[in-house]
Parts: structure tokens; C-alpha cells; sequence
């Protein structure tokens, strides 16, 4: 804006007019002062210059509220030749009412028939809102007269339906009757609008409804009309709402499709837009994009800060929130001064929030001091950024003391506001004051609010943590672990995640406690506990473990924690054990790793449990041996060593029955899926046999071994002979080569067999002759082969007969 600038034609004739009427009024009559006359020409160049049009309706508006305000200057400002000053002061004569005169009338009369729109509709709201003694009789004379029509009489019937008065209606009921048709139709539209109902057309009836509507008490009629603004407030209200979501639905599709380099310049764009409903979309645009990792320009910030001082209160909080967002110390400052000044309860709210993530110690006494705000949630922003100043690291020394005391004391303010009440936990928390400790106590031990209890407890594992320990150490883990059992499932999460990381043994018990599914139902709550018990429990000497195997070895644990709670009691175990008590537990251990899947351990384990166990005096060992001589066959590490060490257990331990145990299982797999399995495992029996097996069955063990050899022999002939059939039918079907060149040199002795057999038939199939022939040089490339059209004696020698 321009102060300096003359004022136009309005200041000029508005001075004249004052100068005319200061000499006909007598001497005592008051005059403008200097101020005054500076201020209308302020609030006079603030609407005649070229300023936007919020501008220059906050200027009319405010030159109506001054009742010094010389007579004929809104006339005046009516008859401006530039339509936007005639805008801006019919807008201002809608909305505040005052400075009304009969002269008035007629240049809001002459304004419905411009051809702006924005001038038809402010002048159309100056008349309906104006006293209806003034603009009633001018309006209903322009209309009340036979044959009227026309956009200027179509103008003046929207006026009537805006204004609130029942004698309006009157008149829309004579324009219904005396007006041309098309007037006479938008009137009875109108009429429609505003009664809600339908209005007859023909002139004896809509007599007739008038006169009901007329008679009926005016207390009747205001009562239905206030309950028809509504409904169409609601109406246009929803229109509108959908509109707005139309628009910025486009415009957020159209800037996705803007090129990247163009986005910034698209961005300023919205958020200078004169728009609230752009000017948001521009910000929701700004935040999708911080939130993809990518950093506004300069000028898109620059912007963006400009709307913490919008005129649109839903504006300057998202501004706040998306330049907190930016997470810059330098914003503190400037959050500071506007919250000074701020009125808007929901602006105020998001610069709270926003000194959370912006603010420094600085912040702290501005924060202090809406922490006693009537509307909690006010006062609740104030607390959560004291507890985000503290979390970040921003509160130190004596302001830190004072946020602690005035938090400690809001907090015994508020004990039966359930919500708030957790926020202040939190925000105490964050403070970790060591004198919270005892509160945080409590609070987990009486409190019937879950979110109450899940604040003590988060507050409560920050305590717990700090080095070093606070006061009361041992009496807040104890409060921890008694939430383990809390009928609220993340207040037992949390609680087991804050044990699993801090517990003592004093603790272990508590945590054991939560590993059987009846006690806790939550498997994931199960495995955290497990991790903690597991970490104790690698603490404890084998005297203080021993209790914990013995009860923890069964079920409620996993084969997997067993087996980690077992490999712990063993790497504990004193230099000189107890050779049973390490026997047992690495029998057992081989047992679950076996489960496990973890067969080379658990072969292992089993092989040190057997001497531990031979020299601990067990005499029946025949289950183990079994056991290690099954795991060791089928993993293939049954070696000579192996045998020896079974030899060498106590002499009660028969071989040849574990031989025979082992014999049934291996007759089982003397089939075409699993003979290559059995092969294996009698080679190794047959190899190393163990001293004191007998020689009726080491006999056995060569014989199943030839049984076995001779079963893959002929599932390898039956291979090749079907291969070789399908490929008589089919000479391309690959599936079938592929399952003879499989085999390998096993399938030669058969492919020489059959290439004897082509070649010793008539007639002679020379083209199973070259298939068969270049099957077996494909797998044993040593062979010389022959040609194709070599003799046939020279073929047959060169085979050198069947094998």
C-alpha cells in the first residue's frame, strides 16, 4: 500500500464536500482532526489504489466502523468511475450495515446490471442487507409494474429473496402476478427457494397461499426461515466442500505431471494463490514432498513461512506444522513473536508443537506458561514440546529443574484426567528427573488407566537406563517386572522389551514365569522374554543354573531355547564335572539339534555323551550307541575312529543288536528312491566294521551291500531301456536322452548291450545304431567308435561283444 499517494477522486470530492459543509454548520459543530483526515486518506488510497481485493475490503470495512466518517463518502465511493472501490464499499456496507441513506439506494440499483459479476453480487448484498424501509420500496417499485423484465429486474428479484424480512416475500408475490413471463417465472423460483415448497402459478391460487403464509404469526415464519437457511447453508456448505475437493484434486493431479525442474514454480504459485483452499493444497504439497527426502527451494520456503502470518487461521497451522517440519533452530524466533500475538486457539496449538521440534531452552518459560491454559489441549501441545525440548537434548541445567517442578506439580493438578494426564507422564519421561522415579512407581502399581501405566512404564525404562543408576534402581525394575503380567497387551510388551535389556537376576524369576503359553498368550512377548532369560541365564555359575535346567528343560520352551539354555549349562560346567550329569545333558542336546535339523552337533554331542556317560558307570547305553551309530550312518561321518570308540564302551553294549536295529532300517530302504541312501551306508559298516560285531552279521552287511548294488543296477538297466524305447517313437524327445545321460557310466554296460543287440539284428536299424552309438561315446568319450558306414564286422569287434 501506497500512503504517500494522493488519494484519487474520491478524496478530492470528499474534502470538498467537507469544506462546503464545515462552513454552513455553526462554530461549535466538530470537525476532522488532523489524525482523522490522515486516516481517511489512509483507508481512502487503501481502496482507490491498486491493491487486491481483500486489501481494499478491509479498508471499506474499517472506514465504515468510524462514525466521524463525513457525510456523501460512501455515495461517493459508490459513483467511483473503477468498479473495484464500488466493490469494495458495497462489500463493507453488506457486512457491517452502518452509514445507511436513502441516496444510497439508487447506485447499488445501477450496480446489479454491470457486467461484473463480482459488482452485481456485492451491491445485491448491500440492498438485501440494508434497512428495508430504504431499499424495499426502491426495489419493489422497479418491479411492481406491468410488463417488467430483464437481467436488471432478474437482479433485483435475487435481492428480494436475500433479504430476511416477510414483507419481501409480498413483494415476489406481486412480481409472480404483474411482471413479464420470464420474470414472473425466476420471481416464483425464488419464492420456492426461500419457502421450501411449492408455489402455485395461477394468479386465484397463489392468492390463496399468500394469504395462508401472511396470516400465519411471524414467530411461525421466522422460526421455518432460519430452518431453511440452514438447510441451504448445509447445501451450499456440502457444494462448495465438493468444489474444493474437485479443485485441488486437479491441481494436486496436474502438479505430479509437472515436470521436476517446474515443481518449485508450481508450488509458489499455490501457496500465493488467493484461494485458502490453494494455498493449503500448496502446503499438503510441500509436506509430501519434505516427507520423500527432498528439501524445498529457497523460494518455496520463503513462502511457506510468509502463511504463518496468513489472514486464514486453518492456513497459519498447517504453515506452522510444515515449517516445524523443517526441524530449524532459526524458525524459534519467529514462532515466539507470532504466538505473542496469536488469538486463534488452533494457530496457537500448532506453534506450540512446533517450538517442540524448532525450539531451544529459549522456548521453555513460553511453553511454561500455557501449561496452566484453560482448553487442555492447548495445554497438552505445551506439554508434549516441554517433553521434545527434553528428549532432544534442549533442556539443561536450572531450566531444566524448573520444567521438572512445574511438570511434577501439573501432574498432581490433573490425576483424575484421564489422556492428559498420560501426556504428562510422557513429557516426565522425556525430563528424567531422578525424582520422578517414586511418582512413576506408583503410578504403575495403582493406576486403572492402561495408558497411564504404559507412560510410568516408558518413563520408567528411560530412568532404569541412565549411568549412573538413579535412585531406587532395584524397586523401579521391580515395578517393571510386574507389569509383565499387566491385562493390557503393549503395556506387556513394553515391559518385557525394558526387562529383556535391564533385568538382574532378581528379576529371572519374574521373566521364567512369562514363558509358558497359558501364562502368556502372545508369542512374540514370549520370544522377547526368552532373550532376556537367555542373557541372565549366560551369567549365572553352573550351581545357580542347575534349578533353572532342571524346571526350563520341558515344555513351555521351544526345542530351539532349550538347546541354547543346555549349550549354556555346559560351557559353565566346572573344570572337573560331574562326567553323568554332562553325559545327560549332551544327550539331550543331541536330541534336539538332531529335531533342529542340525545333524553334524547333534552327532557331536552324542559322541561325547557316550564316554561321559561309559565312565559315569551307566550300563545301558545300547539307546545312545543306537542313536550315534544311526546319526553318524547318515551323515556319512561313520569312520573307522567311530567304530573304535563304540568298541570301547562298557562290555554289556551289544554291537550286534545295534546292527540289527540297524539292518531293519536299512531293508526299508532298499528301494529304487532310497537305495543309493542304504549303498552308502552298509560301504561304511562294510569298511570299518566294529570289532565286536560278529561275523554273521559283518556276512550280513555284504549282503544286503550286493542285494543293494545289484537293485541299482537294474533300476539303472530299466532307465535305459525306457529312455531307449521312447526315443525309438520320439528320436527329439530330450526328457528322454536326458534320463539316460543321467546315469553316467552307470548306464554304459546297458547301452552296450542294446548297440550289440541293433547290431546283431536283421535287418539292421542304422538309426538306432547312431543313437545308442552316440550315447554311449557321449559317456565314455575313451570309446573309438565307428563310423556309420563302417563294416559291420569292423562295428562288432570295435564294441567288442556285449557286457
Amino acid at each position: 500500500m501506497n500512503t504517500g499517494r494522493g488519494s484519487g477522486v474520491a478524496m478530492l470530492v470528499i474534502l470538498g464536500l467537507l469544506s462546503a459543509a464545515t462552513a454552513q454548520v455553526p462554530t461549535t459543530s466538530p470537525t476532522l482532526s488532523e489524525v482523522q483526515q490522515q486516516q481517511l486518506r489512509e483507508l481512502l488510497t487503501l481502496i482507490e489504489d491498486p491493491n487486491p481485493p481483500p486489501a481494499r475490503r478491509i479498508g471499506a470495512t474499517q472506514l465504515l466502523g468510524h462514525d466521524w466518517l463525513p457525510a456523501g463518502t460512501v455515495l461517493t465511493l459508490l459513483r467511483h468511475p473503477e468498479p473495484a472501490p464500488r466493490i469494495a464499499i458495497a462489500a463493507a456496507l453488506a457486512q457491517t450495515g452502518t452509514h445507511w441513506s436513502a441516496d444510497l439506494v439508487p447506485p447499488l440499483l445501477g450496480m446489479l446490471v454491470s457486467e461484473d459479476e463480482a459488482e452485481r453480487q456485492s451491491a445485491a448484498a448491500a440492498l438485501a442487507g440494508g434497512p428495508p424501509a430504504l431499499t424495499l420500496p426502491a426495489v419493489r417499485e422497479r418491479l411492481v409494474r406491468p410488463g417488467a423484465g430483464g437481467a436488471e429486474c432478474r437482479a433485483m428479484v435475487d435481492v428480494l429473496v436475500r433479504m430476511p424480512v416477510r414483507d419481501a416475500l409480498q413483494v415476489l408475490v406481486e412480481t409472480v402476478r404483474t411482471a413479464g413471463p420470464d420474470v414472473a417465472a425466476y420471481a416464483r423460483a425464488g419464492l420456492m427457494d426461500v419457502v421450501g415448497e411449492e408455489v402455485p402459478a395461477d394468479p386465484a391460487s397463489l392468492a390463496a397461499w399468500w394469504a395462508r403464509l401472511e396470516d400465519e404469526p411471524l414467530t411461525t415464519w421466522q422460526e421455518g426461515r432460519i430452518r431453511q437457511l440452514q438447510s441451504r447453508a448445509q447445501r451450499l456448505g456440502q457444494r462448495v466442500r465438493d468444489l474444493e475437493n474437485r479443485l485441488t484434486a486437479a491441481l494436486r493431479e496436474a502438479y505430479l505431471r509437472v515436470p521436476e525442474d517446474e515443481r518449485a514454480a508450481t508450488l509458489r504459485r499455490h501457496l500465493g494463490d488467493a484461494s485458502p483452499v490453494v494455498r493449503l493444497l500448496g502446503l499438503d504439497l510441500v509436506q509430501s514432498s519434505m516427507a520423500e527426502g527432498r528439501q524445498p527451494s529457497a523460494e518455496v520456503e520463503q513462502a511457506t513461512r510468509a502463511l504463518l502470518r496468513d489472514g486464514d487461521p486453518v492456513v497459519r497451522a498447517i504453515a506452522a506444522q510444515t515449517v516445524a517440519a523443517q526441524r530449524s533452530p532459526a524458525d524459534e524466533q519467529t514462532f515466539l513473536a507470532i504466538l505473542a500475538g496469536e488469538q486463534v486457539s488452533d494457530v496457537q496449538r500448532a506453534l506450540l508443537n512446533g517450538l517442540g521440534y524448532v525450539g531451544t531452552s529459549v522456548s521453555a518459560d513460553r511453553l511454561l506458561a500455557f501449561l496452566d491454559d484453560d482448553d487442555l489441549r492447548t495445554s497438552d501441545e505445551a506439554v508434549r514440546s516441554l517433553g521434545r525440548l527434553a528428549e532432544r537434548g534442549m533442556l539443561n541445567g536450572e531450566v531444566r529443574t524448573r520444567v521438572a517442578d512445574r511438570l511434577l506439580a501439573r501432574f498432581s493438578e490433573v490425576r483424575d484426567r484421564d489422556g492428559y494426564e498420560a501426556r504428562v507422564l510422557w513429557a516426565m519421561g522425556r525430563v528424567a528427573d531422578p525424582r520422578f522415579g517414586p511418582v512413576f512407581v506408583e503410578v504403575t502399581r495403582s493406576s486403572a488407566t492402561p495408558a497411564n501405566r504404559l507412560a510410568a512404564l516408558r518413563a520408567l525404562a528411560i530412568l532404569v537406563r541412565q549411568d549412573p543408576p538413579v535412585p531406587s534402581h532395584g524397586e523401579m525394575r521391580a515395578a517393571i517386572a510386574g507389569l509383565l503380567g499387566d491385562d493390557d497387551l503393549a503395556t506387556r510388551r513394553v515391559a518385557a522389551e525394558t526387562l529383556a535389556e535391564i533385568a538382574t537376576p532378581a528379576e529371572l524369576d519374574a521373566l521364567c514365569a512369562r514363558l509358558d503359553p497359558g501364562t502368556e498368550p502372545d508369542d512374540e512377548i514370549r520370544r522377547v522374554v526368552w532373550n532376556g532369560c537367555a542373557r541372565l541365564l549366560a551369567t549365572l555359575p553352573d550351581e545357580a543354573l542347575r534349578p533353572y535346567v532342571a524346571r526350563l528343560t520341558q515344555p513351555p520352551l521351544t526345542d530351539a531355547q532349550r538347546t541354547t539354555l543346555l549349550q549354556q549349562a555346559l560351557a559353565v560346567l566346572p573344570a572337573d564335572p560331574d562326567r553323568g550329569r554332562r553325559g545327560a545333558l549332551r544327550s539331550e542336546l543331541a536330541t534336539l539339534l538332531l529335531r533342529g535339523g542340525q545333524m553334524a552337533p547333534a552327532l557331536q554331542a552324542a559322541r561325547g555323551a557316550l564316554p561321559d556317560l561309559h565312565e559315569a558307570g551307566e550300563t545301558d547305553l545300547a539307546d545312545l550307541a543306537a542313536f550315534t551309530l544311526d546319526l553318524a550312518l547318515r551323515s556319512g561321518a561313520y569312520d573307522a575312529n567311530l567304530a573304535g570308540e563304540l568298541n570301547g564302551l562298557n562290555p554289556t553294549l551289544n554291537l550286534d543288536a545295534l546292527w540289527a536295529a540297524q539292518c531293519l532300517r536299512i531293508r526299508d530302504l532298499l528301494r529304487p528312491q532310497t537305495v543309493a541312501l542304504a549303498i552308502d551306508l552298509l560301504a561304511a559298516l562294510d569298511t570299518h566294521p566294529p570289532e565286536k560285531l560278529s561275523t554273521v552279521a559283518r556276512e550280513q552287511v555284504r549282503t544286503l551291500r550286493r542285494q543293494a548294488e545289484e537293485l541299482v543296477r537294474d533300476e539303472n538297466r530299466r532307465i535305459v531301456r525306457d529312455g531307449l524305447v521312447i526315443l525309438r517313437e520320439r528320436p527329439d524327445d530330450e526328457t528322454a536322452r536326458q534320463s539316460i545321460v543321467a546315469l553316467g557310466a552307470a548306464a554304459i554296460p546297458e547301452l552296450r548291450s542294446a548297440l550289440w543287440n541293433v547290431l546283431n539284428a536283421e535287418p539292421l536299424d542304422r538309426e538306432a545304431e547312431r543313437r545308442i552309438h552316440d550315447l554311449l561315446k557321449q559317456l565314455q568319450p575313451t570309446w573309438p567308435g565307428f563310423a556309420s558306414d563302417a563294416p559291420l564286422e569292423l562295428k562288432r569287434s570295435t564294441l567288442g561283444g556285449p557286457e
